[in-house]
């Protein structure tokens, strides 16, 4: 799934195209199986994000240990 999201966002990333990334991201968010997509641009900012409410966000809000 990884390969086939880097796939289709590669062309947008380039050409600074963050519309079309979100779409994609949206796209693949849909699958019940994806707990969180980041994708970065080459200055390392995130162009498009998603994070399912559970459970990352509780494992995210826990201290480490």
């Amino acid at each position: 799934m990884a390969q086939a999201l880097d796939s289709a966002v590669a062309a947008d990333l380039i050409t600074y195209n963050y519309v079309s990334v979100e779409q994609s991201v949206r796209k693949f968010s849909e699958g019940p199986d994806l707990v969180y997509i980041f994708v970065f641009d080459k200055e390392g900012n995130v162009a498009a994000q998603f994070i399912r409410d559970q459970p990352l966000s509780g494992i995210l809000q826990k201290p480490a240990s």
